[in-house]
């Protein structure tokens, strides 16, 4: 098996975006019936939400993300899109085969989106 990304990119306008955004994931994780694992030795599955110091967008990565129609990638990121007024930016990569971007605009309109190589 190969490196399969699905990430969420969401556009950090000011200070109180990161939390807004990690209680919506996790509560969006908690309503599909997941949990917070008892230790991090052995979660079912991973979130990761990253700020950087100096840069303008949050990074969302799990394993429940499937972004493998450009439908499901609406799903996911006109809603947020329209929650956080912000730009979301959705990469899916699979190997050295396929890369998709896709973005939308913080109204949930989209604004563009690349596909390059064979998707499966």
């Amino acid at each position: 098996m190969g490196l399969f990304i699905n990430n969420i990119h969401v556009k950090n306008e000011n200070e109180s975006d990161f939390e807004k955004i990690k209680k919506y994931f996790v509560e969006k994780l908690k309503n599909d019936g997941y949990r917070e694992a008892d230790n991090e030795e052995n979660p079912d599955i991973s979130l990761v939400i990253y700020k950087p110091e100096n840069g303008r967008w949050i990074s969302v990565a799990s394993d429940t993300f499937d972004f493998s129609t450009e439908e499901k990638i609406e799903a996911v990121s006109k809603p947020l899109a329209k929650e956080f007024h912000n730009d979301i930016l959705t990469a899916v990569c699979v190997d050295s085969d396929y890369l998709f971007l896709n973005l939308t605009k913080a109204d949930g309109s989209a604004d563009g989106c690349v596909s390059v190589g064979k998707s499966f």
